[in-house]
């Protein structure tokens, strides 16, 4: 009888893709790590967050009027910087999300910090808008390098038992660095001024995030693989593309952030052209970034008891309430209340696409998935402050472009809801053995 050989890792991959279909694995034995076992992981993503979206993220309005003094620029120049460089960054999401699945996510980390690191000091060091855009986007790409995508794919595919929980904790370090990094760095500007408060900035990244990197994220432990479970199991990046629900959460992921950022963007002015003081505008945000923290929790607390989809909903319908009482009330009081369920709505997607890519496509090629949803969703999203910003121009008012954003919060709040659950596990296909000595990771 002839004898059959083994396929190789590669071909195995691939499974019988030919039909549709993904080979089953054999069983692995090793269990999935807790979350107290996995804690160092959890701490490493959410330092990530911490540091890259304070300075990155939270920080952005208070350098704007920096450079806006320093050299006589628009605000729409400096802040069309923050719009390309998130939006090119999220384009390589795709390319970012193939990486992470095929090879050890400590590289990626890595080279993201210290690609992060040197963007923020080069900085520190612009002259010319052109400098600010190249250098901006640079730092923002490294971030990205180390952020939503591979972090969510990691969690997904380690945190088979309260994956939900694992992946909010994570996250809550991007409201964190709003709360408690992004205040001190006015304090630090006016002590060295804001040239040496981005070099700071980023040897700090450099000397925090690559020994994150080169550690925690070099001991990531493989998930198993057994009968029922997701650790290695999903469908391929193609198969994904051709399922009707990956098409309609990236809908609603789109829709509703594109207004949640263009609310996002202007509520302080929104706020301040209906009589409401910078000072009361700033307290707004500063609730904004409490509810941002307190929501990430919460979701992924009752996407462990719900089905994911009601929660996200849910996040999205708070969204429209929000704009709702900004448009209909207007009142001062709203402001506060709004803010909050901004930050709630906010909060929802990043914890929401791994839990649902997870559930959904499964892990196989997580990353590589995760990372199409992220660019479809950011590189539209981004423009939802500049036109908002077009509206106000042409109209003179907020209104028309508010009531825009809050039809899109319906439409990215039903569109979560006509997913379904889902229809089927997905297929089997094996974990990629563990590289043998000498080999890449």
């Amino acid at each position: 009888m002839e004898r059959q050989h083994a396929p190789s890792p590669a071909v195995q991959g691939l499974g019988d893709a030919s039909r549709g279909r993904l080979a089953y694995s054999p069983p692995r034995t090793q269990s999935a790590p807790s979350l107290r076992e996995g804690w160092p992981l959890i701490a490493g993503s959410w330092t990530i967050f911490f540091l890259g979206l304070a300075i990155l993220w939270h920080a952005n309005g208070i350098f704007l009027v920096q450079w806006e003094r320093a050299f006589g620029w628009g605000r729409g120049l400096i802040a069309g910087a923050f719009s390309l460089g998130g939006a090119l960054s999220a384009l390589a999401t795709p390319l970012i999300g193939r990486v992470a699945d095929r090879y050890s996510v400590h590289r990626l980390i890595t080279g993201g910090a210290l690609t992060m690191g040197v963007g923020l000091v080069l900085l520190a060091l612009i002259q010319a808008p052109w400098h600010l855009y190249l250098t901006y986007t640079l730092a923002y790409l490294g971030f990205t390098l180390m952020g939503h995508v591979p972090i969510g794919a990691t969690l997904a595919r380690v945190f088979l038992h309260r994956r939900a929980l694992a992946i909010g904790i994570a996250h809550t370090g991007m409201g964190s660095g709003g709360i408690l990094l992004a205040p001190l760095i006015p304090l630090l500007i006016a002590t060295v001024g804001w040239r040496w408060t981005l070099a700071v900035a980023g040897l700090l990244a450099m000397g925090v995030l690559i020994p994150v990197g080169a550690t925690v994220f070099r001991r990531v432990p493989q998930a198993p693989v057994v009968g029922g479970g997701q650790g290695g199991q999903g469908y391929t990046l193609r198969q994904a593309l051709g399922m009707w629900q990956f098409w309609v959460l990236a809908g609603a992921f789109v829709s509703a952030n594109f207004a949640l950022s263009g609310v996002g963007a202007h509520m302080v002015p929104f706020l301040a052209d209906r009589g409401v003081s910078l000072q009361r505008g700033a307290l707004a945000i500063a609730l904004q970034a409490f509810s941002h923290v307190g929501g990430k929790l919460t979701f992924a607390l009752l996407a462990e008891r719900l089905q994911p989809r009601y929660p996200l909903a849910v996040a999205y319908a708070l969204g429209g309430i929000a704009v709702a009482l900004l448009v209909f009330v207007g009142a001062p009081w709203t402001a506060y209340l709004s803010a909050g369920f901004v930050g709630l709505a906010m909060s929802a997607t990043t914890v929401f696409q791994p839990i649902l890519g997870a559930l959904y496509f499964g892990t196989m090629a997580l990353g590589a998935i995760l990372g199409v949803l992220f660019a479809v969703t950011y590189s539209v999203a981004s423009a939802g402050g500049a036109v908002a910003g077009l509206l106000y121009d042409i109209t003179g008012t907020y209104r028309v472009p508010f009531l825009a954003f809050l039809g899109l919060l319906v439409v990215g709040s039903l569109l979560v809801l006509a997913t379904g659950q889902r229809q089927r596990p997905p297929i089997s296909s094996p974990t990629p053995p563990a590289p043998e000595p000498g080999r890449r990771s």
